[in-house]
C-alpha cells in the first residue's frame, strides 16, 4: 500500500489515531499498518503470555 500524501490525510490520522491493522510481510513477519494512512510499526511477537500467579 502506497503512502497517502500527508495533506490528503484522514482526520483521524491527524490527531494521531490511528486505525492499525495486523499485516504479514513476505517473510510472514507481522507488522501494523493503519487502513487509512498506511504509516506502519514493526509488532513485536508474542511469546509466553503467562499470568504471574496469584498473591
Amino acid at each position: 500500500m502506497a503512502v497517502v500524501p500527508r495533506a490528503r490525510r484522514h482526520l483521524s490520522c491527524w490527531l494521531l489515531l490511528h486505525r492499525f491493522v495486523e499485516r504479514r510481510n513476505e517473510e510472514g513477519e507481522a507488522y501494523t499498518e493503519c487502513r487509512h494512512c498506511g504509516k506502519y510499526t514493526v509488532t513485536q511477537e508474542r511469546g509466553n503470555t503467562m499470568l504471574p500467579p496469584p498473591l
